[in-house]
């Protein structure tokens, strides 16, 4: 069964999900002429179960399925209105998961690597 929160994100914002009751992750695929991308919108995991690595197995689902779906390039945003702490420690999973910065403009930071 669906939560309503994956209702909304499938039907307002046209975006996948993948949530338990601790974490969920949302993501949408972009095409750009030979540019297959899985984009990652959110991620959260519940403050009670950071630290065992539930972001790692979220990214890995992911990127299975952009993989199914041949997708060539994996890309995650960090907006600059979130806290400045929040900002940091998505900046250093993402480094942890072997992605660089390739964007950045007024309102957010980009990371991506190819698949």
């Amino acid at each position: 069964m669906s939560s309503l929160y994956s209702k909304y994100c499938k039907e307002v914002m046209n975006l996948s999900i993948i949530e338990d009751e601790n974490s969920f992750i949302t993501f949408h695929f972009i095409k750009a002429g030979n540019i297959h991308c899985v984009k990652i919108q959110d991620l959260y995991v519940n403050e009670e179960v950071r630290g065992n690595k539930k972001w790692l197995d979220l990214m890995n689902k992911v990127e299975e399925i952009a993989k199914q779906k041949e997708c060539n390039l994996l890309s995650a945003q960090i907006s600059k209105t979130s806290p400045i702490q929040i900002q940091n420690r998505t900046k250093h999973l993402c480094d942890l998961y072997n992605m660089k910065q390739t964007y950045e403009n007024e309102t957010v930071f980009i990371y991506s690597r190819s698949l």
